[in-house]
């Protein structure tokens, strides 16, 4: 296709009619129902949601134990001050891939992210409730 053309399937996808340019049959040209980069929106929302709860209620519960085992130890906070940064960072980048402005292959660093900061968690709760165990 030529440039005229493109400019033209561009004018003409805000339609929601079938459209032909060049007797070739475009289809329906309605972009807002076709996702970007080829994958389903609920698919993606669904796991970004879970992720982003998942992830927060682990560094919240991290959080909370240093107060519930009654450590409050500059170490600890700042132990949990770092959990909470590199949470933010990890949500902000959930939601930069969500709205379309990362690439799709940034959904596994993603995804190795969520488990880094669980196990991070983990380990942390560990070190904060050794007194008890």
């Amino acid at each position: 296709m030529r440039i005229l053309d493109v400019l033209l399937v561009r004018n003409d996808l805000s339609s929601s009619r079938a459209s032909y340019i060049h007797g070739y049959e475009l289809g329906y040209t309605d972009l807002t129902d076709h996702p970007l980069f080829g994958e389903t929106k609920s698919r993606d929302r669904i796991s970004f949601i879970i992720i982003t709860v998942v992830t927060t209620a682990f560094v919240l519960t991290t959080f909370g134990s240093i107060f519930f085992f009654n450590h409050i130890k500059p170490t600890f906070i700042c132990l949990s001050i770092c959990l909470i940064l590199l949470l933010a960072s990890h949500l902000c980048l959930a939601f930069w891939y969500r709205s379309g402005d990362l690439e799709p292959r940034f959904r596994n660093m993603l995804y190795f992210n969520t488990g880094v900061i669980i196990l991070f968690c983990i380990c942390a709760n560990i070190i904060i409730s050794e007194r008890y165990t």
